[in-house]
């Protein structure tokens, strides 16, 4: 590939080799001894001729056909041919070029945009105020997360103490007002503005907001987490559009590409299956799961036995647990095998050491979303952690108590109840059509007249 410095050389040199040729050969037809009646007029002509592709004019061949010898219009033509197939080669800026000037154009960007902040004066009162803000936000998420680890939707739910809640229902509950957590939230999208357009530390401008409605606030938080599941049809056309991302040959992806683009496909699919929270799953290591091939009716299943440390955890409870997608694990570690990566660390790694990223993460999810039939607006909605709502949901509904649903993804009772039970449809309507009911120590059936003893 041509570096950068090279091309800028070829570039001037093309333009300048066809003049320097022709002064070369004025040179040789102009020796120290005195010139001939022919050679002056030859000399003339070839002056001309240089003075006009100095000038950007164009010389018809026949011209140089004339004055130039056999062997030095061939030599001519020569050089020419050797300009056009640089020109042609370089008809694409290399790479580095383009990344220069992005680089140059994001840059001038950013100076313009800091010397208009630097003009806008803060007093001192106003930056206490803004640093008391930014306090309440940093014992909201912990002193130790870092910015980049944060997602969008970390102001609507966030785990706090083992406890979900979101920004607004943290701060009133401590005894903020509604305006004081109004002003909190400005103050911290502008602060996360700044950290992702000047200092480029963060992937979006700002953390969506939750509703300041507090009256009936866990009602409200589970619709939240209602329009940020998937449905079925939803998650169908997500998987099904994976398979469509993770194509080597029909995407022309590299090695590098292809393997990072399986790494996502696989983290998709096994925290749908096991309702992990991205930290404990960024976290996990191989040496925490093993995997377990049962038979269910007939039926084979992988299931994967997994340990969760107690320092992976935001609740930092150590919990083991068994869930399905060992198929998963299974093939994802043949594709770590297959392109050379390191099977004995971290599970979802580039190389096994370091914590796969989450800008990188939401990069892909956004570009799978994109080949998905999932509504525009609802798009916006589904988020990786959308992944562990989906598997807690399916958990519900499949009739596995609340107590073991909670120990399996690692919250309370409560939480599970007043979020997931209690708001799911599908739930309610199986209430709805039970057709029993137990009195006094006694199971009878709905519907029908219940007689007294």
């Amino acid at each position: 590939m041509i570096e950068l410095s090279e091309w800028l050389d070829n570039k001037k040199q093309s333009k300048s080799n066809g003049g320097k040729l022709l002064q070369e050969l004025i040179e040789k037809a102009n020796p120290r001894c005195k010139l001939t009646t022919e050679e002056s007029k030859r000399l003339g002509k070839l002056e001309d001729i240089a003075d006009k592709l100095r000038h950007g004019e164009n010389v018809q061949n026949r011209q140089l056909q004339t004055w130039l010898s056999t062997e030095e219009y061939e030599q001519l033509e020569y050089e020419w041919q050797e300009q056009l197939e640089l020109r042609e080669e370089l008809k694409e800026k290399p790479s580095e070029v383009k990344r220069y000037e992005e680089k140059l154009k994001q840059a001038t960007f950013n100076y313009n945009r800091a010397e208009g902040y630097s003009s806008k004066e803060i007093v001192e009162g106003r930056w206490v105020t803004i640093r008391a803000h930014l306090n309440h936000f940093i014992e909201y998420v912990g002193e130790n997360e870092k910015a980049a680890n944060l997602g969008i939707n970390t102001l609507v739910k966030f785990e706090w103490k083992g406890k979900e809640t979101n920004y607004v229902l943290f701060r009133t509950e401590q005894g903020a007002s509604n305006q004081t957590v109004r002003n909190e939230m400005a103050s911290i999208n502008a602060c996360q503005r700044h950290l992702c357009d000047i200092e480029q530390i963060t992937s979006f401008p700002r953390f969506r907001l939750p509703s300041l409605k507090i009256e009936g606030s866990a009602t409200k938080s589970g619709e939240e987490v209602q329009r940020m599941t998937f449905t079925h049809d939803e998650w169908k056309s997500f998987y099904t559009s994976m398979r469509s991302y993770v194509a080597k040959v029909k995407n022309r992806l590299s090695d590098k590409d292809a393997f990072e683009r399986e790494l996502v496909r696989h983290w998709c699919l096994f925290a749908a299956n096991s309702g992990l929270r991205s930290g404990e799953q960024r976290q996990l290591r191989w040496s925490d799961v093993s995997i377990h091939k049962e038979s269910d009716n007939g039926d084979e299943l992988m299931l994967v036995r997994v340990n969760i440390r107690k320092a992976t955890t935001k609740v930092r409870k150590e919990r083991t647990f068994w869930c399905r997608g060992g198929e998963y694990l299974q093939r994802w570690k043949a594709i770590q095998k297959e392109y050379g990566g390191n099977t004995e660390g971290l599970i979802f790694s580039l190389d096994g050491e370091e914590e796969y990223e989450r800008y990188r993460l939401q990069r892909h999810w956004k570009q799978i979303m994109l080949l998905t039939d999932v509504a525009l607006d609802k798009r916006e909605l589904l988020v990786p952690y959308s992944l562990r709502h989906l598997a807690i949901t399916n958990q519900v509904l499949s009739g596995v108590s609340l107590s073991d649903v909670a120990f399996y993804c690692g919250t309370s009772v409560k939480q599970i109840e007043s979020t997931y039970y209690h708001l799911n449809e599908e739930k309610m309507r199986a209430v709805a059509t039970a057709r029993f009911v137990r009195k006094d120590g006694k199971i009878y059936a709905l519907g029908k007249e219940i007689a007294e003893d």
